[in-house]
């Protein structure tokens, strides 16, 4: 996670060197890829607090597994397999069938 806060940053600081590299030499394509950078940057930092509210989550979530199942899955397994990993729980689940004809005895 703090290589992509470090990769927004640099992409700001990247964007605005162009922006302003484009201003000086009259270059648009610099002035676009440094407004292109920013964008990217922006929405970067949008994505951060919803991914790092997943991952603190999972934290919790392994641990709540964990106690439930008796697995050892670790933040990163949950955070990353999260499908995988409730999809095993439901296929390991006991399950009691009962057969439809309850009364089958009852009329002889």
């Amino acid at each position: 996670m703090i290589y992509v806060i470090i990769a927004a940053v640099a992409l700001v600081v990247f964007g605005a060197g162009l922006i302003w590299l484009g201003d000086d030499c009259s270059s648009a394509a610099a002035s676009i890829s440094g407004v292109i950078m920013i964008v990217v940057s922006v929405i970067i930092w949008i994505l951060i607090p919803l991914a790092g509210y997943s991952w603190v989550a999972a934290k919790t979530k392994a641990e709540i597994i964990n106690r439930e199942y008796g697995t050892h899955y670790t933040r990163e397994e949950i955070f990353y397999a999260d499908d995988i990993i409730d999809t095993i729980q439901q296929i390991k689940r006991k399950r009691i069938e009962v057969n439809g004809d309850l009364f089958k005895d009852a009329g002889k």
